[in-house]
């Protein structure tokens, strides 16, 4: 009887399959492409009276949104936020280790 897939081994199937019928795009390219330039208020700017985006990251079992603006800065921010909390977790995790 075969084994099922693994969360990851089916994340990596789902990505290669979609990699064979469609490109990948940058997320602040993904974000622009559905909320064109205008669609969201201003940084700042609640005289704009229009909606937000908001983003959310799920790590685990704790979820966290971000409100994003039209100029979509929040994307590269959460992004680098993301890059710097793994470094951190490397750096925690590796201080004990020999080899």
């Amino acid at each position: 009887m075969a084994r099922k897939p693994t969360d990851k081994q089916l994340f990596k199937m789902k990505n290669e399959w979609l990699g064979q019928f469609y490109e990948e795009v940058k997320p602040k390219d993904f974000y622009r492409a559905v909320f064109p330039e205008g669609s969201f208020e201003r940084e700042g700017h609640p005289e704009d009276e229009k909606c937000n985006g908001v983003l959310t990251v799920i790590e685990g079992e704790k979820a966290r949104n971000y409100i994003v603006f039209d100029e979509l800065n929040m994307i590269d921010e959460v992004r680098l936020i993301r890059t710097l909390s793994s470094w951190q977790s490397i750096q925690r995790h590796g201080k004990g280790m020999k080899f």
